[in-house]
């Protein structure tokens, strides 16, 4: 409690004064928006497999923190032209019913990452990725979605997020 006093309470907002040194940025402006592969169709390429895929519902098991194991992995010929996510990768759900689900989980591991997920990469000078995980949990993906008979969010969307951040030092206490 002591904490969001001193912060400027829990309903600080852009326009109000905040702490010094805080900024109010685009998620884009702190963070490496993009999104996951195409998931492979070919079964032989997940046979004896040893890469992580993370999908969706891998994401819907753990719903907030961090994941170490995907249902699926691909082996060497499967990893081959797919885009390798370092650990410390958040994931964001952008497309289908998980959407709305707001499950929010971070990469424990390398690993390739589902095209129904975003995936944000801290830009280590500005962002602290465990503070944007959870900075990120509280963002409401039904306030970002247009049409919520189809959920779907795309990257200059999610890029476009308004996120406050306070200096490094207070993004890790």
């Amino acid at each position: 409690v002591a904490r969001r006093r001193e912060r400027g309470g829990a309903g600080e907002h852009q326009g109000v004064d905040m702490k010094a040194g805080w900024k109010t940025k685009m998620l884009g402006d702190v963070a490496e928006i993009s999104a996951g592969n195409s998931a492979p169709q070919d079964e032989s390429l997940f046979a004896d497999g040893t890469y992580p895929f993370f999908r969706t519902a891998d994401a819907g098991r753990i719903r907030f923190g961090d994941i170490y194991e995907s249902t699926d992995y691909l082996n060497e010929k499967g990893v081959k032209g797919l885009r390798r996510y370092p650990q410390g990768t958040i994931l964001f759900p952008k497309s289908g019913a998980s959407t709305f689900l707001n499950h929010r989980v971070m990469l424990g591991v390398e690993g390739c990452v589902s095209s129904h997920l975003a995936t944000i990469v801290a830009d280590a000078t500005q962002m602290e990725p465990r503070y944007l995980l959870y900075f990120l949990s509280t963002v409401a993906a039904q306030d970002l979605v247009q049409d919520h008979a189809y959920p779907s969010l795309n990257l200059p969307t999610i890029s476009g997020i308004s996120i406050q951040v306070p200096p490094l030092p207070e993004q890790r206490r």
